[in-house]
């Protein structure tokens, strides 16, 4: 099994936000996110 790939995002309001992502062979699957603090 391959690791999740994941994103880091800033928010309109200067918020990190990670988000976790899987690659299967149906696309781009959001498997989860959360917010850092």
């Amino acid at each position: 099994m391959s690791p999740a790939q994941g994103w880091v995002l800033v928010d309109e309001t200067g918020s990190l936000i990670g988000r976790y992502w899987e690659f299967t062979d149906r696309g781009l699957i959001n498997a989860g996110s959360m917010e850092a603090p």
